[in-house]
C-alpha cells in the first residue's frame, strides 16, 4: 500500500498515515464535494494490508446547484463594484468635461478682453 501511495519512508506507522492522509483526504473530499466516501482497513493477522473505500453520491448535497449559485452572487457582487467603479469614473469625466468648458469659455472670454483692450 505505501508502495502505491509514493510514501515509502513517510507515515511508518498506520494511525499517521490514516491521521494525516486518509482522514485529511475523505474528509475534505466529503465537505467540498457531493461525494460521501468512507473507508475500512482491511488486516491480516496485526499488520493493515489493504484499504476498501466506499464512495457514494448525496443527491442532497447539491453540489453542483450551490456552487453555481456560488459562483452566480460572486460574479454579481464583482459586477456590483464594477458598476460603482464605473459610476464614479462617469462622475469625474463629467467633472473634468465642466472644467475643460469653463477652461474654454475664460480662453474665449479673455480673447475677447484683448480685442476690446
Amino acid at each position: 500500500m505505501r508502495f502505491l501511495l509514493c510514501i515509502n519512508d513517510k507515515f511508518l506507522t498506520w494511525s499517521d498515515l490514516k491521521r494525516f492522509v486518509i482522514d485529511k483526504s475523505v474528509n475534505e473530499i466529503n465537505n467540498k464535494s457531493d461525494l460521501n466516501i468512507s473507508y475500512e482497513p482491511k488486516k491480516i493477522g496485526r499488520s493493515f494490508t489493504d484499504i476498501e473505500f466506499f464512495i457514494d453520491v448525496d443527491p442532497d448535497a447539491n453540489f453542483l446547484e450551490n456552487k453555481l449559485r456560488a459562483e452566480f452572487y460572486l460574479g454579481k457582487i464583482k459586477m456590483n463594484k464594477l458598476t460603482k467603479i464605473e459610476e464614479k469614473i462617469n462622475s469625474i469625466n463629467e467633472k473634468i468635461k465642466k472644467i475643460d468648458d469653463k477652461k474654454k469659455l475664460l480662453i474665449s472670454q479673455k480673447k475677447n478682453l484683448k480685442k476690446i483692450l
